[in-house]
């Protein structure tokens, strides 16, 4: 990632304190620099000014300024905790009004000036992000304007922190007007804008989805009909060997992440130490794989150790150390000249071996990250287009899926997949890219979802349970059969029907099934310009968007939220006592999309009443189950409780000969 430097610019002013406008701008502030501690890039720098103060504490003796971090990468927790307890410990009795004076001007020239000294013409990503209810706090003609903008090679990021009747009132002012210095700042410097502190907040209290960036993962060989013989051949020097196959046709693809799986909370791993004095330090332990080897007790390095509390292990260098297998309860050392014989050779290719109807797969295999296969543009021909556009219609057009056997790159793991047919609108495409490539006339693009197929092993293990066919029983409890008159097909496809409506009557939103062509849309062009947690166009309109298709993944979300309330507490509160910790809430948006609207009661007790009855599904008395489990307690006591066994005496007595 490119090299990034960001001041901050925070107006503690007198008005900003007694308005209550400081707390959003911490909550900002703290998940932003905790965010960056967690990454800890060395070319992420640092700087906070506060503003509008009664002291001066920065490098130019600026009135009113205080430089709370100098520009420093990478960001220490410590920084942090110093940063926001700063900010939060300020009253209003301690800093100025801006009514007779506003240093914001004098900080602006500043913060420029900083970084142009500290890293000159270093080509990376400059930002100057301001936090203020006064947009009147500068006063500069053109002349000064471009000025600044001669020094200072960054973009500004103005952060408007007025109120409703603050804003009414600018406008009445006219102070939002074309003159406003500010806004003609923003105006010249490309890239910069103005964003209200709301929707900074509302950006960092809602999950952000991770743009699938389009790195080929596959390139290959869709094969139909190939022998199996060609496909396992370990002779390296025949290339291209299956299109040598008159049975086999080939269509050159190549593949694309279409989702990526949301990681979990970063954790450092820290060692506690204890010192000679009792105290603890905690170390990061080395990533370095160290071989030791021990003495055996009965070993003579043993005794020359005597004196240590604790012996000491002789450290192994890495070319000391080698591989063995294990055959039973014996290690065997496998020669490097035949070390590569065990290795399964493969070569990366798509070889379809049979299909079948997309309704017959069972959805719970369908629980792996998924791959765009695309017909391969770069080393294909318009043939291998056609064969693939060919493919896919007719999938689509048989309601069938093609199972594979995939690998994906050279030597690696054979898996069989699923291919499933699907024609991405390419609507959205158009409206948020200026390529003139895209044939204005075309609807959709043609691809084939990859999704993994688990073997037996991870079936065996999974915790889901498999599908079971509903069984019709009667009032006693035994399963009803054909032979008394039932039609089984027809009960089951009115359990089917009945399911579908109770289902459908828990759904998280009031608007139709999102169709299959708009399933994947394309969100960003470009990637991310800074590591800053900003609001833009495309994440907005999803976020607005009631569609639980696009929730994000909440999990690892509320977990990260979940820290940064304790670090808060233990931290800047200095509340040391986490049994008292009270997790928060979820956004208002997370809850909305997480709670099922309200479509009737009674349309949901219907149908969970008729699907209870038609599955003679029985609920088990409160009573029976305290009585089972106390006849279960009763006869482990009378088995504990038995009369106690004579003694051992006595029964060699009793069989004792005369």
């Amino acid at each position: 990632m490119t090299a990034e430097c960001t001041s901050f610019l925070v107006d503690v002013s007198q008005r900003m304190i007694e308005t209550e406008k400081i707390p959003p701008i911490l909550e900002y502030l703290e998940y932003t620099l905790l965010e960056k501690y967690e990454k800890g890039r060395k070319t992420d720098w640092i700087n906070c000014y506060l503003n509008n103060l009664p002291r001066t504490e920065d490098t130019k003796d600026v009135e009113g300024v205080i430089e709370l971090q100098t520009l420093s990468a990478p960001l220490e927790a410590s920084d942090v905790i110093r940063i926001i307890k700063t900010i939060a410990s300020l009253k209003s009795e301690n800093v100025t009004s801006t009514d007779d004076f506003n240093t914001i001007e004098q900080c602006l020239i500043l913060a420029s000036l900083e970084i142009k000294k500290k890293f000159n013409k270093r080509s990376m990503i400059r930002q100057i992000m301001c936090f203020t209810d006064d947009l009147e706090s500068i006063n500069l003609n053109d002349s000064e304007i471009d000025e600044i903008l001669d020094e200072y090679q960054g973009r500004f990021i103005l952060v408007d922190c007025r109120s409703i009747d603050q804003i009414k009132e600018d406008d009445t002012n006219g102070v939002t007007g074309d003159d406003n210095s500010w806004f003609r700042l923003i105006k010249k410097r490309k890239g910069s804008f103005m964003v209200h502190i709301s929707e900074l907040t509302d950006t960092i209290n809602s999950p952000i989805p991770s743009t699938v960036k389009p790195v080929r993962v596959f390139a290959g060989q869709l094969r139909l009909g190939a022998d199996t013989y060609n496909i396992i051949n370990q002779d390296d020097s025949i290339s291209n060997d299956n299109i040598t196959d008159p049975n086999c046709l080939c269509i050159n693809v190549e593949g694309y992440p279409a989702t990526k799986s949301v990681s979990s909370s970063h954790r450092k791993l820290m060692q506690e130490i204890k010192n000679e004095d009792g105290t603890i330090r905690y170390e990061t332990p080395s990533s370095v794989v160290e071989y030791e080897i021990y003495p055996n007790p009965d070993s003579s390095v043993k005794t020359e150790n005597l004196d240590d509390k604790k012996v000491k292990g002789v450290p192994v260098s890495k070319k000391g150390v080698t591989k063995a297998y294990r055959y039973g309860s014996d290690y065997i050392t496998i020669p490097a000249m035949i070390a590569n014989q065990f290795y399964y050779h493969s070569t990366p290719g798509l070889d379809i071996r049979g299909f079948m109807d997309e309704k017959d797969l069972p959805r719970r295999y369908l629980n792996s990250e998924s791959v765009f296969i695309l017909a391969d543009t770069r080393v294909g021909n318009t043939g291998d287009i056609v064969g693939f556009s060919a493919l896919v219609d007719s999938l689509i057009s048989s309601k069938k899926v093609a199972i594979c056997r995939y690998v994906q790159k050279t030597n690696s793991d054979i898996q069989m997949v699923v291919l499933i047919p699907l024609i991405i609108s390419t609507e959205n495409l158009k409206a948020v890219t200026n390529n003139d490539t895209i044939d204005p006339n075309s609807k959709g693009v043609r691809t084939l979802i990859l999704n993994r197929l688990p073997f037996a092993e991870d079936e065996r293990m999974t915790t889901t349970k498999r599908k079971m066919i509903p069984t019709i029983k009667n009032e006693s409890g035994k399963v009803k059969k054909e032979e008394e008159g039932i039609d089984v097909e027809e009960r089951l496809k009115q359990i089917d029907d009945l399911m579908s409506e109770f289902v459908d009557s828990m759904s998280l939103n009031d608007k139709p099934d999102t169709p299959p062509q708009l399933y994947y849309e394309h969100v960003d062009e470009t990637p991310k310009v800074s590591s800053l947690p900003l609001p833009t166009r495309q994440t907005r309109s999803i976020y607005n968007s009631e569609d639980p298709l696009r929730m994000a993944a909440i999990g690892p979300f509320s977990n990260k939220q979940l820290l940064i309330n304790a670090f808060n507490q233990i931290n800047i509160l200095e509340q040391n006592d986490i049994s008292e910790f009270i997790p928060p809430n979820l956004s208002k948006s997370l809850q909305k999309k997480i709670n099922p609207l309200d479509n009737g009661p009674r349309q949901i007790n219907n149908d969970i009443e008729g699907l209870v009855s038609l599955l003679g599904i029985k609920k088990i008395e409160e009573t029976k189950i305290k009585s089972d489990i106390q006849a279960t307690a009763d006869a482990v006591a009378d088995f504990v409780s038995t009369e106690q066994a004579p003694p051992l005496d006595d029964i060699l007595a009793r069989g004792r000969r005369d």
